[in-house]
């Protein structure tokens, strides 16, 4: 009877065991669908933040293009950054789409409010950027700035700021993901240890009792006892110490995962797996981040693959993988990707081959990493050289201690200088000495403060001559703000500056005698009206009218006109000082303006000078010729105060020395205007 009591207490404990079991196996399921949902979840987290990443990326490159229009003079330079400009114009609008979409997808309302801020800030940005951009293409310069740095500028630190908060919410979703991970793992593990340990304990229980029926004696009953309590301490350490090295173990792996996955996020590179016996494909997240897509949107296969290869690569991406089956160990090569948004990306791809005894092709290995920046950044390189090594202007780079690193050959040609000669002398070679301190701590202060600056410096060449050249400076940036280089492009304005004078001459001399003309010499009798005013001084307007001109010019021919109006004014300005002006007005109407004169007699002393020199015989045209002078004088305050009235007294009171018989000076009096 006890024994067979035993025995079905025996059985109990085997089926409690079962069950126990059993409950152990479907925590563990539990535990796996549970870590597969968080692995999930952190896959999406990762591929949200990389399509952030990518958008940040893009607003930082466009604002870049920007200020390289802005420096960009050559017309087919700029036409190719604008086009790049509007390309990642595109990209950013997909790729924005694609986030929004993954967003909708989830139940993250604090995610879904970050994107509709920021899709609201880039829509309100997207026009004035774009403006810019047209105003950039147009050779608008100074508008475009303007709008840059009231607009752009500071919603380009919006739209960054705000792709920093999204990313930290993206951040915080996967660590909490992460950590519930780890979390559910531990408890799961928990509760099989605990159900093993109630399995093994119903063990032990079932034992004593059947040994307690069958009436062991007692010292056998106090050793299965201390047995029992025995194997239960190790139990309980062997559990302690098993938790601890799973934890351990746990943290350790889940540090190397990421680890792994921030390096290959880091370098743009990923790994694949391609079983070729099964015809399946494993990517890594950083892959389908490369490709822009989502686990559950690529087949997983070869021909998928080949689908987002560039049409024009993919036959030699084929040839690459058929040479590799047919015999080679491996392949390198680079090709374009298509993303499902249309954007390009170039990688470069790498595989080797694992066979088995026979040679038979059982499995590739790759990796596939995104070289997109760098070969953007070899072609800039590659324009900027041949800009460098072709531009008409003269292109310094010095490093940030301004020490010469390079030169362009329109630099050399225009300064005499070799290469060689410059490379780390310091600009101050060139200086003129024309000017002085000053000028060049304002240059250096505004290239400290505002990272550019641009004027006109005089240097001196090597053959000694000084010429004048325009000049920009512009600091070149690191990442973090520093400066690393200056790049200095300047151009001859010698001939701009000597054609600008001439224009200047005709615009404001007679062309037959070289004096000032009308416009300038009532420039001149303001400027010096306004000094007389702050000074107290008087200034005085003599207006001649040679008498007998006419007479001459019908006689001997108007060749021996000018002849005589040229001999005249050289007689004008050699009787009056340096700083007084002799003009001809037109005709033979000569204009003087006497500057600090204060008595009368000293003004006619002038005049009888003025008449005097006037009147002696002139040999125009082979014969000689005589005129007089007829002068109207005009005193500035004392009548009047502006230019216009004292020229009009002046020639009130010219009129009235030709009507008192000519040859003689008056100056002006009230009953001139009666």
């Amino acid at each position: 009877m006890n024994l067979s009591r035993s025995n079905l207490q025996i059985a109990m404990s085997f089926l409690m065991v079962v069950m126990l079991m059993a409950a152990t196996g479907f925590v563990g399921y539990m535990h796996h669908d549970e870590m597969r949902r968080n692995r999930d979840v952190a896959r999406l987290d990762n591929n949200r933040i990389e399509l952030v990443h990518q958008l940040r990326a893009i607003v930082r490159e466009r604002a870049v293009d920007l200020n390289a229009m802005m420096l960009e003079n050559d017309p087919f330079v700029q036409d190719y950054i604008h086009m790049r400009f509007l390309s990642r114009a595109g990209q950013f609008v997909g790729l924005r789409t694609q986030l929004e979409q993954i967003a909708a997808d989830s139940v993250d309302r604090e995610c879904a409010k970050l994107l509709e801020e920021l899709r609201e800030l880039t829509n309100w940005a997207t026009p004035f950027i774009e403006q810019a951009a047209e105003l950039l293409q147009e050779g608008k310069n100074e508008e475009a700035g303007k709008i840059m740095r009231s607009q752009v500028l500071p919603a380009q630190d919006k739209v960054l700021e705000k792709f920093e908060g999204i990313i930290a919410h993206y951040n915080s979703m996967t660590e909490k993901s992460d950590r519930s991970a780890r979390q559910a793992y531990q408890r799961s593990f928990l509760a099989m240890m605990g159900l093993m340990l109630a399995a093994m304990m119903v063990v032990v229980l079932t034992s004593t009792v059947v040994l307690r029926r069958l009436r062991l004696n007692q010292a056998d009953l106090l050793q299965e006892i201390s047995g029992r309590r025995q194997v239960e301490e190790a139990l309980r350490k062997a559990r302690d110490h098993l938790e601890q090295d799973v934890a351990a173990r746990t943290a350790e792996l889940g540090a190397s995962l990421a680890r792994l996955a921030e390096a290959q996020r880091i370098g743009h590179m990923g790994h694949w797996d391609w079983d070729i016996e099964h015809g399946t494909l494993h990517w890594s997240d950083e892959v389908y981040r490369i490709f822009g897509l989502l686990p559950q949107q690529f087949g997983a296969t070869y021909e998928a693959f080949l689908a987002s290869v560039h049409l024009e690569d993919r036959q030699a991406v084929m040839d690459a993988v058929n040479r590799v089956l047919g015999g080679e160990q491996a392949y390198d090569i680079v090709h374009r990707v298509v993303r499902p948004d249309g954007g390009l990306r170039i990688v470069r791809e790498s595989a080797e081959i694992t066979r088995d005894s026979t040679g038979k092709p059982l499995r590739m290995l790759g990796t596939v990493q995104d070289v997109t920046q760098q070969q953007e950044a070899e072609n800039r390189l590659r324009l900027a050289a041949r800009v460098f090594e072709n531009a008409a202007e003269g292109v310094v780079v010095t490093d940030a201690n301004a020490n010469i690193l390079d030169v362009n050959p329109g630099f050399t040609e225009t300064t005499g200088y070799l290469r060689e000669d410059l490379l780390g002398q310091n600009p101050r070679l060139l200086q003129s000495g024309r000017h002085k301190r000053e000028f060049y701590e304002e240059m250096w202060r505004s290239l400290l403060q505002e990272g550019q600056w641009q004027g006109e410096i005089w240097d001196r060449y090597k053959s000694g001559e000084i010429a004048p050249r325009w000049l920009s400076i512009v600091a070149v940036k690191d990442e973090s703000g520093k400066t690393i280089n200056y790049v200095g492009i300047s151009r001859d304005i010698s001939e701009a500056k000597r054609a600008e004078r001439e224009l200047w001459r005709r615009a404001y001399h007679d062309p037959l005698c070289g004096l000032p003309n009308r416009d300038l010499m009532f420039d001149r009798l303001r400027q010096a009206m306004g000094y007389a005013k702050r000074s107290g001084r008087s200034v005085v307007v003599m207006l001649i009218d040679l008498d007998g001109f006419k007479a001459v010019n019908d006689r001997l021919g108007h060749a021996a006109g000018d002849q005589l109006l040229v001999e005249i004014a050289k007689r004008l300005k050699k009787n009056v000082r340096e700083n007084d002006t002799v003009a001809r007005l037109g005709g033979d109407e000569f204009a003087i303006i006497l500057v600090e004169m204060e008595e009368i007699v000293d003004i006619d002393r002038v005049s009888a000078k003025i008449g005097a020199a006037v009147s002696s015989p002139v040999l125009a045209g082979g014969q000689e010729a005589q005129v007089t002078a007829s002068t109207g004088i005009a005193i500035f305050p004392d009548h009047g105060d502006d230019a216009e009235t004292l020229l009009e007294n002046a020639d009130s009171a010219m009129y009235r020395a030709k009507k008192e018989g000519r040859n003689t000076w008056r100056f002006h009096e009230q009953h001139d205007h009666e």
